[in-house]
């Protein structure tokens, strides 16, 4: 019984016979072989059609609508019904045909794999070359990895391997964190969910936007990176768990930083997770790195709400008191005091970096900026003292006041009095830079505290501190003193 073979455009055609003692042709021109019935296809094995008009020409014959089809191998001949050994992955390769029943004498023992295979043919034009061996199939070992390997645009070789240098450098740095189940190193982490929801949040940092490298470290930046994230997770009720990064890594670090930025950042991360009270315990699980034009952190964080409702913004009722956990206005303070060193003709107490100012007041207010330190544990102890509305102050005390006051449809009015120890703590810095404290206070951003309102009578948990009121109102809005805020209003992304 023969099996023919025919073509469609842009396909190869094969031809098998009856004998195998011979090869028969094989021509292909982009995809692998197709069997149909075909007028030149039942050509006995080793020669051409008589039919074939290139056969009497003495050229080897172009499959129907092959334009450009070439001989690329031979295939035994095997009997084998009509469609046998139809072999189409999106590639031309050498036929190997359908392998044939067991052939073997009584007795005689079974051939490795169960069958007899006859031998494949190589190109009719090219001899055999010999098999190799196992020790000539062997691939070469990786090179010795360097004792620092460079990073990904920061230095570091193009390709692949930089990619694996530039983690083997983050890797080892990243915390694994208690609730991390399977870390970096597979598709995807899994991290515990004891409650059985998980609440996510995520920021983004963009170099000269967000951050300047000039007067940021790479270890700076990996802290505020894991600090604001942590920071929402904690306002909403919940316990970190796990951050997800994701790094943009431009061709050249940016100045002045160096090479090997990146493992600073990891660092950074990693101190802040282990440093920030009430994120202990939280690990850097996974996320993706790409190159760009400019350096961008992203964090991925998730939490453990533990059994209790998450604290939303629009729970404020009239009567409940607002309270603040953690420092408001040193961050926008050392931000200024690093802005003003960087004019010419700075003033006196400018050094030649943080450390070595005379000043500690004014180092620990920079330090403020450059790593803040959100009260990650407020947040789930406020949850359980039955906080009605929470959020993180990152825009401003007045910006992020006017969300929650919006959520609830409430008024929320501040009291500079309560307000006072914040604005003695920046008060030196403000007098030298010659800006209204008060300013700082209610408009800088940055800190991460956290904003909440209580029930009114109720105990504030450790680390609140009450600085102001809820009321009704006509429309939902912030007062300060009982009037409306004449300064502006924080920072806005877009503004």
């Amino acid at each position: 019984m023969t099996s023919s073979a025919s073509t469609t455009p842009g396909t190869a055609a094969s031809a098998a016979a009856t004998s195998d003692e011979r090869p028969t042709w094989v021509w292909t021109s982009t995809y692998a072989c197709s069997t149909r019935a075909s007028w030149w296809s039942a050509a006995p094995p080793g020669r051409l059609s008589s039919s074939s008009p290139s056969a009497a020409a003495g050229r080897r014959p172009r499959a129907p609508g092959a334009p450009g089809a070439r001989v690329v191998g031979a295939v035994r001949g095997t009997e084998a019904g009509a469609g046998a050994g139809d072999r189409r992955d999106g590639r031309a390769r050498r036929y190997r045909g359908p392998a044939p029943a067991p052939t073997r004498a009584a007795g005689a023992p079974v051939p490795r794999g169960g069958v007899t295979r006859g031998p494949v043919h190589p190109h009719p034009r090219r001899p055999a070359r010999p098999r190799p061996t196992p020790e000539a199939r062997a691939l070469p070992g990786p090179p010795p990895a360097p004792e620092d390997p460079p990073a990904v645009g920061a230095g570091a070789p193009r390709g692949a391997t930089g990619e694996d240098a530039l983690l083997d450098g983050l890797l080892p740095v990243l915390p694994v964190g208690s609730w991390t189940d399977l870390g970096p190193g597979d598709d995807a982490a899994v991290v515990r969910a004891d409650d059985g929801r998980v609440v996510v949040s995520t920021d983004a940092l963009v170099a000269d936007r967000h951050f300047r490298p000039r007067t940021a470290s790479p270890e700076d930046v990996g802290w505020r990176a894991a600090a604001q994230n942590l920071a929402d997770v904690a306002a909403m009720g919940a316990v970190p768990t796990a951050l997800v990064v994701a790094l943009v890594v431009p061709s050249r670090p940016p100045a002045p930083w160096t090479d090997g930025w990146t493992t600073g950042l990891a660092r950074g991360l990693a101190a802040a997770c282990a440093g920030l009270p009430g994120a202990r315990g939280c690990g850097v699980v996974g996320g993706d790195l790409t190159g760009g034009e400019q350096v961008v952190v992203a964090v991925t964080a998730l939490g453990d709400l533990r059994g209790l409702p998450p604290v939303r913004r629009d729970g404020a009722r009239p009567g409940d008191v607002v309270a603040l956990a953690g420092v408001q206005g040193r961050s926008a303070a050392g931000l200024a005091v690093l802005e003003r060193r960087a004019r010419p003709g700075a003033a006196a107490w400018a050094g030649a970096g943080v450390e070595s100012a005379a000043d500690e007041e004014v180092a620990g207010l920079v330090r403020a900026h450059r790593r803040p330190r959100p009260p990650c544990d407020a947040g789930p102890a406020a949850a359980e003292a039955g906080a009605t509305a929470m959020l993180d102050v990152s825009d401003g005390l007045v910006r992020d006041a006017g969300r929650v006051a919006r959520a609830s449809v409430v008024v929320l009015d501040l009291s500079t009095e309560l307000l006072r120890p914040h604005r003695d703590a920046v008060a030196p810095v403000a007098d030298l830079l010659g800006v209204d404290a008060w300013r700082l206070v209610l408009e800088g951003g940055e800190d991460h505290g956290l904003l909440a309102t209580f029930p009114e009578g109720a105990v504030l948990p450790e680390g609140f501190a009450p600085v102001g009121v809820v009321r009704a109102g006509a429309a939902p809005g912030v007062l300060v003193d009982g009037a409306p805020h004449a300064g502006g209003g924080g920072w806005d992304h877009f503004g």
